[in-house]
């Protein structure tokens, strides 16, 4: 049962982040950005780069907060977070505007180069090593 709601919510997320995709301009990072790279490890929660005129839009369509501590914005109106950078306050592994110079275009997300998501990925590994996310991030 557990295997099923997480794929349930899983499956929600994809749908989601595909929808946002067709209204909103930003950089894909994060387990999904992963998932696109090579079809493997499906994620939860979505990650994203957005420039400033296009948190304003977001704030104009969902309920967005601002997480002081991990220096990024939220929304936490679903069943998975959808974390969101913006250049020259978030560094999620690279300051946020570094990764936004480098991405490209794959399947129709814009997401940062290979290499820049695997530097991104080692980042945040090495911040979350010992806990339960940090074991997820060293699957293959």
């Amino acid at each position: 049962m557990l295997q099923y709601w997480d794929d349930l919510i899983t499956s929600e997320s994809w749908s989601v982040l595909q929808k946002i995709n067709q209204t909103y301009r930003f950089t894909l990072i994060g387990g999904w950005a992963v998932y696109v790279h090579t079809r493997a490890l499906k994620s939860r929660d979505i990650d994203i780069i957005v420039d400033f005129k296009t948190l304003a839009r977001l704030k104009d369509d969902f309920t967005v907060g601002k997480n002081e501590r991990l220096k990024k914005y939220e929304i936490k109106e679903t069943k998975f977070d959808i974390d969101i950078y913006v250049p020259h306050y978030s560094n999620p592994g690279l300051p946020a505007e570094v990764v936004m110079e480098e991405t490209i275009e794959k399947d129709g997300f814009r997401m940062p180069k290979v290499e820049m998501l695997l530097i991104i990925k080692q980042a945040v590994f090495k911040k979350r090593q010992g806990s339960i996310k940090g074991e997820k991030d060293k699957l293959p």
